[in-house]
Protein backbone atom coordinates (compact mmCIF):
# COMPACT_ATOMS: atom_id res chain seq x y z
CA UNK A 1 0.00 0.00 0.00
CA UNK A 2 1.15 3.68 -1.07
CA UNK A 3 2.46 5.37 2.04
CA UNK A 4 -0.67 7.85 2.00
CA UNK A 5 -3.20 5.96 0.60
CA UNK A 6 -6.10 5.21 2.71
CA UNK A 7 -9.01 3.40 0.93
CA UNK A 8 -12.78 2.67 2.48
CA UNK A 9 -15.77 0.67 1.37
CA UNK A 10 -18.40 -1.36 2.56
CA UNK A 11 -17.92 -4.72 2.91
CA UNK A 12 -19.81 -7.86 1.37
CA UNK A 13 -21.73 -7.89 4.91
CA UNK A 14 -22.46 -4.22 4.74
CA UNK A 15 -19.76 -3.18 7.74
CA UNK A 16 -17.54 -0.31 6.75
CA UNK A 17 -14.06 -0.87 6.40
CA UNK A 18 -11.02 1.43 6.22
CA UNK A 19 -7.16 0.52 5.56
CA UNK A 20 -4.30 2.84 6.85
CA UNK A 21 -1.00 2.84 6.90
CA UNK A 22 -0.95 3.40 10.36
CA UNK A 23 -4.09 1.60 11.32
CA UNK A 24 -3.32 -1.18 8.88
CA UNK A 25 -7.35 -3.12 7.98
CA UNK A 26 -9.76 -2.17 10.54
CA UNK A 27 -13.55 -3.04 9.87
CA UNK A 28 -16.17 -0.95 12.00
CA UNK A 29 -19.30 -2.53 13.44
CA UNK A 30 -21.11 0.35 11.30
CA UNK A 31 -23.33 -0.87 8.49
CA UNK A 32 -24.04 1.12 5.12
CA UNK A 33 -25.72 0.24 1.45
CA UNK A 34 -23.72 2.93 0.13
CA UNK A 35 -19.93 3.13 -0.30
CA UNK A 36 -18.33 5.14 2.46
CA UNK A 37 -15.90 8.50 2.00
CA UNK A 38 -12.99 9.41 3.91
CA UNK A 39 -11.00 12.58 4.22
CA UNK A 40 -7.77 13.91 5.93
CA UNK A 41 -8.67 17.00 8.47
CA UNK A 42 -6.97 18.60 11.10
CA UNK A 43 -4.85 15.42 11.63
CA UNK A 44 -7.07 13.66 11.78
CA UNK A 45 -8.52 10.23 9.69
CA UNK A 46 -12.59 11.18 9.48
CA UNK A 47 -15.31 8.99 7.58
CA UNK A 48 -18.68 9.23 6.35
CA UNK A 49 -21.50 7.07 4.97
CA UNK A 50 -24.85 6.96 5.24
CA UNK A 51 -26.62 4.16 7.91
CA UNK A 52 -29.22 1.84 6.58
CA UNK A 53 -31.58 3.67 8.16
CA UNK A 54 -30.34 6.94 5.63
CA UNK A 55 -29.43 8.92 8.06
CA UNK A 56 -25.46 10.54 7.48
CA UNK A 57 -22.77 9.75 9.94
CA UNK A 58 -19.10 10.82 10.25
CA UNK A 59 -16.91 9.12 12.67
CA UNK A 60 -12.73 9.95 13.02
CA UNK A 61 -9.61 8.65 14.38
CA UNK A 62 -6.29 10.00 15.14
CA UNK A 63 -4.55 6.90 14.71
CA UNK A 64 -6.26 4.83 11.89
CA UNK A 65 -7.54 2.19 14.51
CA UNK A 66 -9.91 3.73 17.36
CA UNK A 67 -12.52 5.53 15.41
CA UNK A 68 -14.73 7.66 18.09
CA UNK A 69 -16.52 11.16 17.91
CA UNK A 70 -19.23 9.90 16.06
CA UNK A 71 -22.12 12.13 14.89
CA UNK A 72 -24.93 11.37 13.76
CA UNK A 73 -27.12 13.43 11.91
CA UNK A 74 -30.81 14.16 10.69
CA UNK A 75 -29.77 14.39 7.03
CA UNK A 76 -30.85 11.62 5.33
CA UNK A 77 -29.86 10.51 1.81
CA UNK A 78 -30.37 7.34 -0.35
CA UNK A 79 -26.53 7.70 -1.93
CA UNK A 80 -23.02 7.68 0.16
CA UNK A 81 -21.98 11.33 1.03
CA UNK A 82 -18.94 13.10 -0.25
CA UNK A 83 -15.90 14.59 2.41
CA UNK A 84 -13.46 17.39 0.93
CA UNK A 85 -11.32 19.33 3.82
CA UNK A 86 -9.98 23.09 3.10
CA UNK A 87 -8.18 24.90 5.43
CA UNK A 88 -9.79 24.86 8.53
CA UNK A 89 -13.25 23.68 7.57
CA UNK A 90 -14.45 19.99 6.82
CA UNK A 91 -17.13 19.56 4.04
CA UNK A 92 -19.73 16.80 4.02
CA UNK A 93 -21.62 16.80 1.13
CA UNK A 94 -24.63 14.30 -0.04
CA UNK A 95 -27.64 13.91 -2.36
CA UNK A 96 -30.96 14.31 -0.57
CA UNK A 97 -33.72 11.88 -0.99
CA UNK A 98 -35.07 14.31 -2.97
CA UNK A 99 -32.58 14.53 -5.28
CA UNK A 100 -30.88 18.16 -4.01
CA UNK A 101 -27.33 18.56 -3.26
CA UNK A 102 -26.59 19.61 -0.27
CA UNK A 103 -23.30 20.82 1.63
CA UNK A 104 -22.42 21.19 5.64
CA UNK A 105 -19.16 22.46 6.66
CA UNK A 106 -17.52 21.99 10.79
CA UNK A 107 -14.57 23.98 12.11
CA UNK A 108 -14.12 20.66 14.26
CA UNK A 109 -15.36 17.75 12.73
CA UNK A 110 -18.19 17.25 14.84
CA UNK A 111 -20.20 20.06 15.04
CA UNK A 112 -22.08 20.39 11.37
CA UNK A 113 -24.01 23.56 9.85
CA UNK A 114 -24.32 26.18 7.52
CA UNK A 115 -26.13 24.05 5.55
CA UNK A 116 -26.46 24.92 1.40
CA UNK A 117 -29.05 22.97 -0.87
CA UNK A 118 -28.27 23.95 -4.18
CA UNK A 119 -30.50 23.92 -7.25
CA UNK A 120 -28.90 21.28 -8.76
CA UNK A 121 -30.19 17.39 -8.31
CA UNK A 122 -28.87 13.98 -9.19
CA UNK A 123 -30.05 10.54 -8.81
CA UNK A 124 -26.44 9.55 -7.34
CA UNK A 125 -24.06 10.48 -5.34
CA UNK A 126 -21.46 13.93 -5.49
CA UNK A 127 -18.33 13.83 -5.11
CA UNK A 128 -16.26 16.74 -4.26
CA UNK A 129 -12.38 18.19 -3.18
CA UNK A 130 -10.55 20.96 -2.35
CA UNK A 131 -7.17 22.82 -3.36
CA UNK A 132 -5.93 24.57 -6.24
CA UNK A 133 -4.81 23.77 -9.15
Amino acid sequence: MTKDLIIAWTGTDNRLNIESPKGGKVTLSETSHQAPAVAIFKHRLYVAWTGTDNRLNVISSGDGKLFDRKVTLEETSNCGPSLGANGGDLYLGWTGTDSRLNELSSNNGTTFGGKVTLPETSHFAMAETAGSF
